[in-house]
């Protein structure tokens, strides 16, 4: 397993983004790019999210890591 760095925490979709921005979270990203987002930031039961879960789920795991 590799380390994640504050780079990996906060990545939104890509090095340029399009699209609709929820919380720095392309929420117009594939929902397979999101389940690879949320595999790395270790999110519990990802496996069962719709797409706007996993949106919102990495948006407040992203909010954690920045407050760290």
């Amino acid at each position: 397993m590799r380390s994640t760095t504050t780079r990996d925490v906060t990545r939104s979709g890509g090095r340029r983004p399009s699209g609709t921005s929820h919380g720095g979270v392309d929420a117009e990203a594939s929902k397979k790019h999101l389940m690879e987002v949320a595999r790395d930031l270790d999110i519990r039961g990802r496996s069962t999210m719709r797409k706007a879960e996993l949106v919102d789920a990495i948006e407040r795991a992203n909010r954690k890591a920045s407050r760290k």
